[in-house]
């Protein structure tokens, strides 16, 4: 328990479980949008849009997970093989304008809903799962880098915890009654 009090594990966490929570929340609400007026559509077309985090996942691995690796490669060679774990931080850039851009178009796309079209939408849940996916990838292997003989404890830490506070995130958005 003494890795969670760690500022990088505590960033870490938050920095998985924030998008996550957005991911959750924009995942339950944009369904219905889609099925009721003034787009109507079927539950079939609402569904498929999840496949778009299909493709996501596949972008995702090789941009954030091989870049970093190629990115910190340059770096230690620029350094006489000295790399530091801060490095794999550069391309955290990129889920980070996205999820950000993402929440700040999906919040006016729901209200009122009929001044976006239904890619929006499409967009919105394939580019938050990016955001959430790609901050996953960056923290984790930056922590690993940070604390290796920690692997197993850390990874735990995060998937427990960030659990937690995309609850926090996501909760309420959608009554269950």
């Amino acid at each position: 328990m003494g890795l969670f009090l760690y500022p990088q594990v505590f960033w870490a966490i938050c920095l998985t479980g924030l998008p996550l929570g957005c991911n959750i929340g924009i995942g339950t609400t944009y369904s219905n949008t889609l099925t009721n007026i003034p787009y109507s559509r079927a539950q079939s077309f609402v569904s498929s849009i999840n496949c778009g985090q299909i493709v996501t996942a596949l972008v995702d691995l090789p941009i954030l997970g091989y870049g970093s690796h190629m990115l910190i490669k340059w770096f230690a060679n620029r350094r006489e093989g000295f790399h530091k774990p801060e490095i794999r931080l550069i391309p955290l850039i990129i889920p980070v304008i996205v999820g950000t851009l993402t929440a700040m178009l999906y919040g006016p796309a729901e209200t009122p809903p009929d001044r976006y079209r239904w890619f929006t939408y499409a967009w919105t849940i394939a580019a938050s799962y990016f955001c959430f996916a790609g901050a996953n990838i960056v923290a984790i292997t930056y922590l690993l880098d940070n604390y290796p003989r920690s692997a197993g404890p850390l990874l735990i830490i995060i998937c427990a915890f960030r659990g937690i506070i995309s609850f926090g995130a996501s909760y309420d958005i959608t009554p269950y009654d």
